[in-house]
């Protein structure tokens, strides 16, 4: 009985409430001395490890968030980066341009004809790009200023603002 009792209490339990179970089910042999101090000192190691192991996964995932949030700002500071060095580029590329129009041809022939039909058709595409994303950069920093101005509404007026058939039925879907 002894080796039976030795065996079920080397079983390792997942959860507390199964650690808790299992109290109720020892059994009493005549003549045996009960100490319930034992199994409290027992549960609430056992207990206070758990506790432990779960504190020590949840700093791991913070760690392993924080670190792809910080990965993440390092890449958006990269293309920040790039796009200030590409809007240089293209300042650079306006005086280049205008030093190609502004320069006289010597004998002109059919490579300055071709240089600028080239020159041409490069700068209405360059052009109709730039449009583009200046129009797509002036609603997104549209959008971006129409954010705040929303939540502080929230903030001051709480669900009152957020709930009103006005807000409600402009931003619903569909």
């Amino acid at each position: 009985m002894d080796i039976k009792n030795n065996k079920k209490r080397s079983i390792r339990r997942d959860s507390i409430l199964e650690a808790l179970r299992d109290v109720g089910q020892s059994t009493l042999e005549p003549n045996q001395p009960v100490s319930f101090e034992n199994r409290e000192d027992e549960l609430r190691r056992s207990f206070e490890r758990r506790i432990h192991q779960q504190e020590i996964i949840r700093r791991q995932e913070f760690e392993v968030f924080s670190a792809k949030k910080e990965e993440e700002k390092a890449k958006i500071q990269a293309l920040q980066a790039e796009v200030m060095e590409l809007a240089k580029g293209i300042e650079n590329l306006n005086k280049e341009v205008k030093v190609a129009s502004i320069q006289q041809t010597v004998n002109p022939g059919v490579y300055h004809e071709a240089f600028f039909t080239k020159l041409v058709s490069f700068i209405k595409s360059l052009r109709n790009k730039v449009n583009d994303a200046s129009i797509w950069l002036a609603t997104t920093n549209k959008r971006a200023r129409k954010q705040p101005y929303y939540w502080q509404q929230v903030r001051k007026s709480g669900t009152k603002f957020m709930l009103s058939q006005e807000r409600y039925m402009s931003t619903q879907a569909g």
